[in-house]
């Protein structure tokens, strides 16, 4: 993996690039991956997976010094949301 010249971020994509029995192989290959890109002078964006199931091992996973960013799958949120709904539960607890 080679950063060209010039890109502000990479996108290392978790999601629909990587085939479901790949999922737990492509966590591991992030932090490596990672660290290239930003030695290159690009910043790391990772794309995570749902449902949250999914995205929890994502996260914890990737995030890491050489991870700037991660980026929600587009209908997280809201089922996300709806969940909490359900449960009652709030967000956070401050």
């Amino acid at each position: 993996m080679t950063a060209r010249p010039g890109a502000d971020a990479i996108i290392l994509d978790l999601e629909d690039a990587v085939a479901a029995s790949e999922k737990e192989r492509a966590r591991t290959l992030v932090p490596e991956a990672a660290q290239i890109v930003s030695r290159a002078g690009a910043d790391v964006v990772v794309r995570l997976n749902r449902p949250l199931r999914m995205t929890v091992p994502d996260l914890e996973a990737v995030i890491g010094p050489d991870v700037q960013a991660v980026a929600l799958p587009e209908r997280l949120l809201p089922s996300l949301i709806k969940e909490r709904g359900a449960r009652r539960r709030p967000f956070c607890n401050s």
